[in-house]
């Protein structure tokens, strides 16, 4: 891209600058492609994924970025917000569909493992997602991938506590239920804990952040639902995810 700079002058023609170049190389758009890199290696590694139907998750994925697409064009949105809260959206996309192409391999794991591996596969889908926005960490980083962090760990448990609820039933009316109040205490008491934490640490007083982190919990849970919705779709109504979906919940073996 060529940039001239001109500046209005009492001749007839604008005085202008010598062009300046700058040059944007094929490659720097490489990390950009990661979480589609993740998702592809998680498709094709295991062999219970590879199979055409495996590829049904990215429908999910697909919808998510459409909808946050369309709520930046409608909502008018700084370019601030766009770009923060834009990497939640793609996190939780991304982790969400690496935990269910993971589900036939958690089934067989204990109960903390399954909890530690399922949060763990959302932690590097944040990783690789934080890489792909931006090639240089920074400490200003940090909080956004502690919140992220913490919003994969309620989303894990909140999906435990509602399996729980409905251990041995296949109800998906009663598990989306379950699902919706879970993944609303867990992020609430999660914000709570991080934001006390964070103001603590920084001025050492609570006074009017408890309400605030209330009201943030509330909207991140309901992120975190609605980001979790079209998965659980997919769930009930692909044969090839239900079969994992049920097993999952101790229905059926996959």
């Amino acid at each position: 891209m060529r940039i001239t700079a001109s500046a209005p002058t009492d001749a007839a023609e604008p005085r202008e600058s010598a062009p300046a170049t700058f040059y944007w190389p094929w490659y720097w758009h490489v990390p950009g492609l990661g979480p589609w890199l993740l998702l592809a290696m998680a498709i094709a590694l295991p062999r219970i994924n590879r199979n055409r139907q495996g590829l049904l998750i990215l429908i999910p994925v697909l919808i998510v970025a459409v909808l946050w697409t369309s709520t930046t064009r409608i909502g008018r949105l700084p370019s601030a917000f766009i770009n923060e809260f834009g990497l939640v959206v793609q996190s939780l996309a991304v982790g969400m569909a690496l935990l269910w192409l993971g589900a036939g391999t958690l089934i067989r794991r204990g109960s903390f493992a399954g909890l530690f591996l399922s949060w763990a596969a959302i932690v590097l889908a944040v990783l690789v997602t934080a890489v792909s926005h931006s090639l240089a960490f920074s400490p200003d980083m940090i909080p956004m991938l502690a919140l992220l962090a913490m919003l994969g760990a309620a989303l894990v448990a909140a999906l435990a506590a509602a399996r729980r609820l409905t251990r041995g039933r296949y109800a998906p009316v009663r598990f989306l239920l379950w699902l919706v109040l879970g993944s609303l205490l867990f992020s609430v008491a999660g914000t709570i804990v991080l934001v006390g934490g964070m103001m603590l640490a920084m001025s050492g007083s609570l006074h009017g952040i408890l309400i605030q982190a209330v009201w943030g919990g509330l909207i991140f849970g309901l992120c975190v639902y609605v980001i979790n919705l079209p998965y659980l779709l997919l769930m009930f109504t692909s044969p090839f995810f239900r079969r994992r979906f049920q097993a999952w919940l101790g229905v059926e073996s996959v």
